[in-house]
């Protein structure tokens, strides 16, 4: 059995499905009842519950665990301005992982697998000599603003987007060459299926797509796939405008050396399929849970 805590997020959503398709018996929770209908619909038992109380891990099973796949936290991205509050952060990333740990230790299991945002090496990523980010650099956290004026900032990758649906021409400031790292949810979650199946392994390991994506490819890649056919958004240059992306991309190599992973989608596989998955619907709660989320209804 596989015990997953934050079943009800992005990676945690298409991890327990996966999980799922493999065979394996899967135990999902998270902190409120948007998911359950979706595991109800899949035969998987789905434990609502808050990691910063101890007393909950009570109504969890604690025999053939096999392992815990840690995927609950508070993200600054998806707190409402209403419900932002800076101690939320202290205790469910930090107590209630504080938490998990002792129910592992206590009930014998084997193995946890815990998710770290690559957020913690942002003090890296301007590397100036072009050299990849590894495992043993350590973490670098740098602050950054993700409210303005009260209201949560769109991304540029949604913002390309929108404007290449709607046919609109796509601007780029700054330099079309710096790029970041882009690595699929899928590929991810094919990472956790490797770490879950291999033994005595350990440590840290970077999980991305090990090459830096430029601008100008994010954009041309996004117009093919999403831009009427009829109707082609143009890319328009503006270096004289500032463009504060920091070019980073991260070394894979320790996961392929450990556990033999490497990410299969390239990044207009990723737009592809990506598209598809909302086409479907398959996945619809998260979209309403990201908007609840927003709204403070969470």
């Amino acid at each position: 059995m596989i015990l997953v805590f934050g079943a009800g997020g992005f990676i945690g959503t298409y991890l327990t499905d996966q999980l799922v398709a493999d065979g394996q018996h899967v135990v999902a929770t998270d902190l409120n009842e948007i998911a359950k209908g979706f595991y109800q619909r899949q035969g998987v038992p789905y434990h609502r519950l808050d990691i910063t109380r101890r007393d909950e891990f009570d109504r969890l099973p604690t025999e053939g665990i096999s392992a815990v796949v840690h995927l609950a936290c508070v993200q600054p991205a998806n707190v409402s301005e209403q419900k932002y509050d800076a101690a939320d952060f202290i205790r469910v990333n930090v107590l209630g992982t504080l938490n998990i740990l002792e129910f592992c230790r206590a009930n014998r299991i084997p193995k946890i697998i815990y998710a770290s945002s690559h957020r913690n090496t942002q003090g890296m990523w301007e590397q100036k000599d072009g050299t990849p980010i590894r495992e043993s650099d350590g973490r670098s956290i740098k602050f950054t603003e993700i409210f303005k004026d009260g209201k949560p900032i769109k991304t540029g990758f949604q913002v390309f987007i929108e404007n290449a649906e709607r046919g609109l021409p796509i601007e780029l400031w700054g330099d079309p060459t710096n790029g970041r790292d882009i690595v699929y949810v899928k590929d991810v979650v094919a990472a956790f299926q490797a770490a879950l199946a291999k033994r005595g392994i350990g440590g840290l390991y970077n999980i991305s797509s090990g090459r830096r994506l430029s601008l100008a490819e994010q954009a041309q890649t996004i117009i093919r796939v999403f831009s009427p056919p009829d109707r082609r958004s143009d890319i328009r240059y503006r270096p004289e405008l500032p463009n504060l992306i920091e070019s980073y991309f991260y070394d894979i190599g320790k996961a392929e050396r450990t556990f033999g992973w490497r990410p299969k989608y390239s990044f207009e596989d990723m737009l592809i399929d990506y598209r598809k998955e909302m086409d479907s619907g398959r996945f619809a709660y998260l979209v309403e849970k990201r908007r609840l989320q927003m709204q403070g209804a969470q």
